[in-house]
């Protein structure tokens, strides 16, 4: 048996990113994913950006609890534009969590 939960991260600011490019234009978002479900910080410049968000993600979890999720939150870095679409960023850096149930 399974229930919804709402899972609730606060991403509050970023310091010293990516300080040695020089690169004054640094634009950068934070996602959370938690078992697949995610959600994403509004893009922020600088190498101290300030999000302050409260990002609210919905999963179903075993009702026992007996386990963790998965999570995992990702800083993504702008790189440019693609041809013909919006700006393109990539994964600059990671942190995840995961837990099986062996």
């Amino acid at each position: 048996v399974s229930s919804l939960f709402t899972v609730y991260a606060n991403i509050i600011s970023g310091f010293e990113l990516d300080s040695k490019s020089g690169d004054e234009n640094l634009e950068t978002y934070i996602e959370v994913d938690i078992n697949g479900k995610s959600n994403q910080t509004e893009v922020n410049k600088g190498h101290f950006p300030f999000w302050n968000s409260l990002l609210e993600i919905n999963v179903e979890l075993d009702q026992k609890l007996d386990f963790a999720p998965n999570i995992c939150v990702t800083l993504y870095k702008k790189v440019g534009k693609s041809f013909l679409s919006s700006d393109k960023f990539e994964p600059t850096g990671k942190h995840a969590r995961s837990h099986s149930t062996t």
